[in-house]
């Protein structure tokens, strides 16, 4: 058998072994793009410098993120040399973590049965996977909740009080004050119930909260309330490519999409949610308590979605082990202990089969020799260049003496090509200011070879991201 009421070692050490082959699944070949290339770009500041303070100090200060990933990017780089595979390797950890913490907290409130379900149902969530498999801070968060929500679970024992602060100051440092919503979340589950577990809590463990105290102090002593002003300014940030009304974008990315994306499991968590909220069926009590609080944290996470503009199915990200724990508590209730012994082994080999696809690049793009050969054709144009960096060709540019923000074409050729460019509008791209350059860059979008070779260029090479132009 799998796995069974008991539980035991086995189904999480199976669960661990399933998440490292799919999450560590081409780390070193799958190229960034979009924001994890920005996130990149700052990491290749702190290795250069050699000072891991350097980009959050001066008008040009980054504050829109605490800088935990960051320094953990910067680390990794410097043991494994900078590439995709440093940059990403602790989001991708703190996502196996969150599998492992997922598997615990269902646990605890449904039996091992459910807990294990519910971590093969967040493996196998596109959107997890999607978020946790490049730079972004997403999964150390959502860790940092998970450990506050599994620590109050077990409270009163002392490892409870201890992963509740441990997780508090892992959220603090990764993604600053929306970690708090996981101490909602504790709210939710003890205040009705009154069951004394804020009594439990041994607050002597406040002390590991102190290096995000620290750091948010550091960051007041030097840049006063801008951090606050730029978190606020990012919060009503808009979508630049939203064209459609606010409700359809909402609809698009919050219904639409994950209807579109969460099969086989969409059945299994919209029936949770329908008796989490309902109270009917036949589940044992404490089953329909723990479905109950998957619905309130889902529906919760869904109404804030709304407060900002910026529509994103990646918003979903924190909500998505309460889907999984919608799917997996019905479906390990109606499977009993017969049926388990065959279905749960036939879902670890799907799963291992996808995880033997992933390792071997199926579905992906492996641009490493690419990106190298774009490195040696700007070696051979030094001269030519005469000491200037090369042209990409975009817009939106960056404002000296202004904080750090994100350019999609300027990050990628800092990141994998060690030089900041010129930025060169398409604006003036007719006026000649192209000219005698030997080389240039744009963005992989739209008509990139139409428009080069209106400029007298042609695409010499292409990765995911970025196209590099030579003279015609």
């Amino acid at each position: 058998m799998i796995i069974s009421a008991r539980g035991g070692s086995l189904p999480f050490l199976q669960l661990l072994a399933l998440s490292c082959l799919v999450l560590l699944a081409g780390a070193a070949g799958r190229e960034l793009h979009g924001t994890p290339t920005f996130y990149a770009s700052l990491i290749r500041e702190l290795v250069d410098h050699g000072d891991w303070l350097y980009i959050f100090r001066g008008p040009e200060a980054y504050l829109l993120k605490p800088p935990l990933v960051l320094w953990a990017g910067a680390l990794s780089s410097e043991i494994f040399g900078l590439g995709n595979f440093s940059v990403t390797l602790f989001p991708r950890l703190a996502a196996i973590a969150c599998i492992a913490l997922t598997y615990l907290l269902v646990r605890q409130l449904a039996g091992a049965r459910a807990g294990w379900l519910a971590g093969l149902v967040l493996l196998t969530n596109s959107t997890f996977v999607q978020f946790s498999t490049t730079l972004r801070m997403d999964s150390a968060l959502l860790c940092g909740m998970l450990l506050v929500l599994t620590g109050w679970q077990a409270l009163p024992a002392r490892w409870g009080s201890v992963a509740v602060f441990a997780g508090l100051t892992l959220g603090l440092l990764t993604k600053g004050p929306l970690v708090l919503f996981a101490l909602a979340l504790c709210a939710l589950w003890s205040v009705p119930a009154r069951d004394g577990r804020l009594q439990a809590l041994r607050w002597r463990w406040g002390v590991l909260l102190l290096p995000a105290l620290l750091w948010y102090a550091f960051v007041f002593a030097l840049h006063g309330s801008q951090q606050i002003s730029d978190l606020g300014s990012d919060l009503v940030r808009p979508n630049p490519d939203a064209t459609d009304a606010a409700w359809r974008t909402y609809v698009f990315e919050y219904l639409q999409r994950p209807a579109q994306r969460y099969w086989p499991w969409l059945p299994l968590m919209l029936s949770g949610l329908v008796l989490g909220c309902t109270g009917a069926g036949r589940l044992p009590l404490a089953q329909r308590r723990a479905l109950r609080w998957f619905s309130l944290w889902f529906l919760i996470v869904l109404a804030m979605c709304a407060l900002k503009p910026d529509r994103d199915i990646r918003y979903l990200y924190i909500a998505l082990p309460a889907l999984a724990g919608l799917a997996a508590i019905p479906l390990a209730h109606w499977l009993g202990e017969r049926t388990e012994r065959w279905l749960l082994p036939v879902a670890a080999v799907l799963t291992l089969g996808v995880a033997i696809a992933a390792m071997l690049g199926v579905g992906t793009r492996d641009t490493r020799a690419t990106v190298a050969a774009m490195q040696e054709t700007l070696a051979a144009s030094q001269p030519a260049l005469a000491g200037r960096p090369p042209v990409v060709i975009g817009d939106y540019p960056l404002q000296p003496g202004q904080p750090r923000r994100q350019l999609n074409q300027r990050d990628w050729i800092h990141f994998y090509l060690g030089v900041v460019p010129r930025i060169v509008p398409w604006s003036r791209v007719e006026s000649g200011a192209l000219d005698g350059e030997p080389l240039v860059f744009t963005i992989r979008a739209g008509d990139y070879a139409g428009q080069l070779a209106a400029a007298g260029f042609e695409p010499r090479q292409v990765s995911k991201e970025m196209v590099m132009g030579v003279p015609k």
